[in-house]
């Protein structure tokens, strides 16, 4: 009943604010802008991790056997559109290839995102409903990054947040100069690991958004402060019995814009309550417990040569559980090694929305249990020719 009131109340203000809205221009045409890009490398391997740990891009685990190992790679293809149906409605309609494949690893597409948007639902703000890019980092932080062809933001990066949610959105901004505003979604989510806003829903449980942003003195200082929350539902084996398990994240953004460089800083901190199953030393009894994960990014880019030329450099810290124990065997939902990433390199960019840029790409790993030799501190490495082009 509590459900139904709120649709019903939400209803009713949508309803009389859809009255209240002006008329339709007779003359207007329906349009659609169409937009894709483009990117990938040729990587060469001169090294990984002996233990073939990690979760990204170049994760050993994904190359058994890297020495020598090169490559050429399409890492993601995108062809949108965006369509004005009216004044007051338009939509998006987003197909990707990300590295999915069939059966037969053939390269397979998806849909991103497909959504309506209902603009200017009150003034300055819109309501976009189906699948849509989340508040996490696809709205802004990304875009101020601008080398997601070289790597994901951090939050992405270690899978903190998923990038599409399919739900209901309301994107506002505080003033007409657009340089202060917030985003709040509701959406289907997904607890698990990595999250993937693509997938279906599978429970009752929904996850919350929301940040809120600023840009000053002259939009060349700009602030941003995200949280998500979202609840899921573990079944203790041994009674029966239904016990909570949930994630809640803040993420903090900080960055410099002016012509001559960009430098930028991101940090989050994620609880994910009942997420580790242990058991200690001398017992055969498993208990559950929190896993803070905790990260930090920080990042420089700028013209070296007119617009032709650039470079950029960004090194990252990550903690996936700052209460790990060394001495607790861990069953499920724990990792015993933090890492930190580094990567560096030129854009060159010979016409137009086009990119060249070699790089060096390192992921690096620290254990924290109790072994020694090369495990102790290892780490993957590729040496890339990334090319990367966009259709506007």
């Amino acid at each position: 009943m509590r459900y139904l009131f709120f649709i019903l109340i939400c209803c009713f203000i949508l309803v009389n604010t859809a009255t209240a809205q002006e008329k339709e221009d007779a003359t207007f045409k329906p349009s659609v802008k169409v937009w894709g890009l483009i990117f990938g490398d040729f990587e060469y391997r001169p090294h990984s991790d002996s233990l073939l740990r990690g979760t990204t891009q170049y994760a050993g685990i994904s190359y058994p056997d890297p020495k020598n190992f090169s490559s050429f790679d399409i890492r993601r293809i995108y062809l949108g559109g965006d369509f004005i149906f009216t004044n007051k409605i338009s939509g998006e309609l987003l197909l990707a290839n990300e590295g999915n494949t069939d059966n037969q690893k053939n390269a397979t597409f998806s849909i991103k995102t497909a959504n309506i948007c209902w603009n200017n639902i009150y003034k300055n703000a819109n309501l976009i409903i189906g699948r849509a890019m989340t508040p996490a980092f696809p709205l802004l932080t990304e875009k101020v990054w601008g080398y997601r062809s070289i790597e994901r933001t951090i939050a992405d990066m270690r899978n903190i947040a998923s990038a599409v949610d399919l739900g209901v959105s309301l994107q506002a901004k505080l003033n007409d100069s657009g340089t202060a505003g917030y985003n709040l979604m509701i959406g289907n989510g997904s607890v698990g690991t990595p999250p993937n806003g693509q997938k279906a829903e599978n429970d009752m449980f929904k996850k919350f958004y929301g940040d809120i942003w600023a840009k000053l003195f002259d939009k060349k200082l700009v602030l941003d402060f995200y949280a998500d929350y979202e609840r899921d539902q573990l079944t203790d084996l041994a009674t029966g019995r239904p016990f909570p398990k949930s994630k809640y994240t803040f993420k903090g953004f900080i960055a410099y814009q002016s012509r001559k460089v960009t430098i930028g800083v991101e940090a989050f901190m994620q609880t994910q309550q009942n997420f580790s199953i242990y058991t200690q030393t001398g017992s055969t009894k498993a208990d559950t417990a929190n896993a803070y994960s905790v990260g930090i990014s920080g990042y420089i880019y700028g013209p070296i040569w007119k617009k032709k030329l650039g470079f950029f450099a960004r090194y990252d810290i990550y903690n996936p559980d700052t209460k790990y124990n060394a001495a607790y065997t861990y069953q499920t939902g724990n990792v015993n090694y933090s890492e930190t990433f580094m990567t560096a390199g030129l854009d060159w960019m010979p016409f137009k929305n086009f990119h060249l840029m070699p790089n060096v790409w390192i992921d690096s790993y620290k254990d924290r249990q109790m072994i020694n030799g090369v495990a102790k501190n290892d780490y993957d490495m590729s040496v890339r020719m990334t090319f990367y082009y966009v259709y506007k």
